[in-house]
């Protein structure tokens, strides 16, 4: 857990610092670029786990999941990043999941790309996919001993954003690992990658 603690900082003052120093002066007419950089992508909702529900456990299907995505716009339709993303179920003594992805992002945005337009007039729909790996950590007073294990793991998602807000519906795949494969719905912020135009 401490390993996954300090995973979250560093990326967090990493994209703290990203953001903080891109500054207008970056924008180059040649580029035709009409977004930063570098973003963050920070937000959680709710999910629905498809595994086995265990007898003993009541609601033991239904949970949350929080996520932090600090992003490269390559362009201002494609983005690469880091995502990371935790998976609770609502009875605390099943496990909790932590997955570490490689994320890739593609954004189509309504209106006239030839114009500028201000950023909170963008409306963005984007498709992702993210693949890495995800890490079980067991609870001591878990109903079922379940081992902490690292499995293979992998995100489609699909969204729309508008100005710094974001939702978007996903599914979150484990590889031989049930407890952490679920579907989930979630909304969140966008810090940084806003618009270069002032206009």
């Amino acid at each position: 857990m401490k390993a996954i603690k300090s995973t979250v900082f560093i990326a967090l003052l990493f994209a703290g610092v990203t953001i903080h120093a891109q500054t207008d002066s970056t924008h180059s007419k040649k580029e035709h670029r009409y977004f930063k950089k570098f973003q963050v992508e920070v937000g959680g909702g709710s999910s629905r786990f498809i595994g086995k529900k265990d007898p003993e456990v009541k609601h033991s299907k239904e949970g949350i999941n929080l996520h932090i995505l600090p992003s490269w716009n390559i362009t201002d339709n494609h983005s690469v990043g880091l995502k990371m993303v935790g998976s609770y179920h609502d009875e605390e003594k099943l496990p909790d999941h932590f997955s570490l992805l490689a994320n890739y992002q593609f954004t189509y945005y309504g209106g006239p790309n030839d114009l500028p337009v201000k950023d909170e007039n963008r409306v963005g729909l984007y498709a992702g996919l993210g693949i890495g790996f995800s890490n079980t950590v067991a609870q001591k007073d878990s109903i079922s001993e379940t081992p902490s294990k690292t499995s293979f793991a992998m995100m489609p998602y699909l969204g729309i954003r508008r100005w710094h807000l974001y939702a978007d519906v996903h599914y979150h795949f484990e590889q031989g690992n049930k407890q952490g494969t679920y579907v989930g719905f979630s909304v969140g912020l966008l810090f940084g990658g806003g618009s270069l135009n002032k206009n």
